[in-house]
């Protein structure tokens, strides 16, 4: 058949075969790229990584022993654990979508969660479900659900959280005043 390709021990004559190079040759000449003297550095981990749910059993203990709050957006499951960290997972059927659609809710909640990490309670074993309302749902609207939940099942701590400035108004008690009684009567100050 023309035009057909065979593997490298039937290599065609003036094409270079790989049989014979070091494995670690292809990254030395990709430094040569480089100026003398300067490597690559790994991009910086922004965030601790998640600890997850991953075997049945887990996801059995959820589904037959756990709570739930419902958003449009989301569904949160959530039991105790007794190993003293908080492990999430994320279920994304195929309503929600296509394979891309679903990875990439599952990443937005998974970010906005790594925001969350610094005000959620050890604990707690969190099963996070995408209704298919999430995939047309930005990265803010997904945390601000997923924060409202988690508040409301007490999972995070009520100082805790990403910090955006909906939270903050939100969470912000208004104040008198100082010449204001609560109930809006003037006080009288001895001067």
């Amino acid at each position: 058949r023309q035009g057909a390709w065979f593997s490298s021990t039937h290599a065609v004559e003036g094409r270079a075969s790989r049989a014979g190079r070091a494995a670690s040759e292809g990254a030395q000449a990709a430094d040569r790229l480089r100026p003398a003297g300067r490597r690559a550095d790994p991009p910086p981990r922004l965030s601790v990584p998640l600890e997850m749910l991953r075997g049945p059993r887990d996801f059995a203990a959820l589904q037959s022993s756990s709570r739930s709050r419902v958003d449009p957006l989301i569904v949160l499951r959530f039991t105790r654990n007794d190993r003293g960290g908080t492990r999430f997972g994320f279920s994304t059927g195929r309503k929600l979508g296509g394979a891309v659609v679903r990875n990439k809710v599952r990443r937005r909640l998974r970010m906005r969660i790594q925001a969350m990490m610094a005000g959620i309670a050890p604990g707690w074993d969190v099963l996070v479900v995408a209704r298919p309302a999430a995939a047309d749902a930005t990265y803010a609207e997904l945390g601000v659900a997923l924060e409202r939940l988690m508040r409301q099942a007490g999972i995070m701590h009520r100082t805790g959280g990403t910090g955006d400035a909906a939270t903050r108004v939100r969470n912000t008690r208004v104040r008198p005043p100082a010449d204001q009684a609560v109930d809006g009567t003037q006080v009288e100050r001895n001067a």
